[in-house]
């Protein structure tokens, strides 16, 4: 519920279940216990004063955004074949980018985030991942830290807590809302951040909630970005401490709307046990990045195959949707992957395994190391939803690999070089996705039924129809692979 006082105040009011009144304003909380005595309450001996900034002037840039989610994106049918993504309109394969500085980046370089946003849009990204609290040891985030308060990171370095933090917040809120951007809440960093106090943790998240809800912008992922490394006691911790020091209390601020909660798979590994244990509502990856940069065959096989487990154990019950929020990218993520086609073609991999997909690139994690939209990838990326068929995560439910003798394609020789033929089919198996891709170049494309299909360069959308009957053969030539799109006849 919300109130107003007569100066003008915002306040949500929560009755909890141990007879405590819960009465939160913004900057601020009182607590009205069980034999109502009150008490004021803040997130902790050094949280920020109140605002002293006053709000910043609305963004003067006009926004169009090509491709929005509209309103509320919901997993569908999550425990069944099928399982999807859907906005309050239609099916939606989502895609977003890493834009982990755009808190900080908006506070300091106002002009350049206003650039980045803009470009975001033109782009067709429907949502970004935003860090709002980060700092930590050996100088990454040197002065670049987003403090909600004061803070003493792992190497003993002060940070002060940024004063203007509800501000920044709320704005950058209103900034997506406007332009049709959905936020994907993270943070990281928080045994620097909290200094180990969990409560202090708890009390921001649904302050940041709360903060969020007030400035109108739908979120559409919330998550503690590699809880295993990065959470407040600076050990790893269980999904239950997650759920209740980060994600619930987030919601208890985030009232008026809902968004999909995700919990990273521990450091044990992207394996199917770790995945049926610390999977929320869906299953959240970082995705295999390759045995060495440029390696995008092994990056998009694993996309492909992770719901086969090769060493024959455990059956994931989360079927086919997921999230893939820390793939790997041009200057990021141990490897780096900065081909325009291989990118592109990731992309599609992940979708076609039910996953929705984050562009991950360096300056999406370092904003001041150059503009995000000059990296490669940044507009062939997004692209890749105009082709794809939009009912690809729910109608294309079968799997297969070009070996097996019910796939429509296969390689003619045999799938020299590590080549890969994969699919998705139709349950009536009438009509196909196939990714054609390997590190040589060539593949020799042999058809095992009558099939009409076009053949599309990923980064580009570039289609070339063709009609093969079977035991026919087509050569194709690529730099990582092609997407074929077609149906059985």
């Amino acid at each position: 519920m919300k109130i107003k006082d007569h100066s003008g105040g915002k306040y949500q009011v929560h009755l909890y279940a141990d007879g405590n009144l819960v009465v939160r304003r913004v900057s601020d909380e009182v607590v009205v216990g069980a034999m109502g005595t009150t008490e004021p309450r803040t997130t902790g001996p050094d949280a920020p004063a109140p605002d002293p900034t006053p709000e910043p002037e609305p963004l003067p840039l006009p926004f169009d955004h090509p491709n929005p989610i509209r309103g509320l994106l919901r997993s569908v049918n999550v425990m069944e074949d099928g399982a999807h993504f859907a906005d309050d309109f239609r099916e939606r394969l989502p895609i977003g980018l890493t834009w982990f500085g755009a808190l900080d980046q908006r506070r300091s370089d106002p002009q350049g985030y206003q650039r980045t946003l803009a470009a975001i849009v033109d782009a067709g990204y429907q949502y970004a991942r935003v860090l709002f609290a980060v700092a930590g040891g050996d100088g990454y985030w040197d002065g670049h830290e987003v403090a909600p308060q004061d803070c003493i990171t792992t190497d003993g370095v002060h940070v002060e807590g940024w004063r203007d933090y509800n501000t920044q917040v709320i704005g950058l809120g209103q900034d997506f809302a406007k332009a049709g951007l959905q936020l994907f809440v993270s943070s990281g960093g928080l045994q620097s951040v909290f200094e180990g106090n969990l409560d202090r943790a708890a009390d921001w998240s649904t302050r940041l909630g709360g903060l969020l809800d007030e400035s109108g912008v739908q979120v559409a992922f919330v998550d503690v970005n590699e809880a295993w490394q990065n959470w407040v006691t600076g050990s790893e911790p269980t999904p239950d401490d997650v759920n209740n020091y980060i994600i619930n209390p987030f919601f208890d601020g985030y009232l008026s709307r809902a968004a999909i909660a995700l919990r990273s798979a521990p450091f044990s590994g992207e394996t199917c046990e770790g995945f049926n244990l610390w999977a929320g509502e869906i299953i959240q990856k970082h995705g295999h990045r390759g045995h060495y940069s440029q390696d995008h065959t092994s990056a998009v096989r694993h996309a492909r195959g992770i719901y086969y487990d090769e060493r024959g154990g455990v059956e994931i019950p989360h079927k086919r949707l997921g999230i893939e929020s820390e793939p790997v990218g041009p200057g990021a993520s141990v490897n780096t992957l900065d081909g325009e086609e291989a990118l592109a073609l990731l992309a599609v991999a992940n979708l076609m395994g039910g996953f929705a997909y984050v562009y991950h690139s360096a300056r999406g994690v370092r904003w001041w190391e150059g503009p995000i939209e000059q990296q490669p990838g940044f507009l062939s990326v997004p692209h890749v939803t105009s082709y794809l068929p939009h009912e690809l995560m729910s109608a294309y439910t079968t799997i297969l690999h070009g070996g097996l003798s019910d796939s429509p394609l296969t390689d003619a020789d045999g799938f020299p070089d590590e080549n890969r033929v994969d699919s998705v089919v139709t349950e009536d198996g009438r009509n196909f996705v196939t990714l054609v891709y390997g590190q040589n170049g060539y593949t020799r494309l042999l058809a095992r039924v009558p099939v009409r299909f076009s053949i599309i360069t990923p980064d580009t959308g570039e289609a070339h129809r063709f009609t093969l009957r079977p035991g026919e053969t087509l050569d194709i030539d690529y730099r990582a692979g092609r997407v074929l799109i077609g149906e059985v006849l």
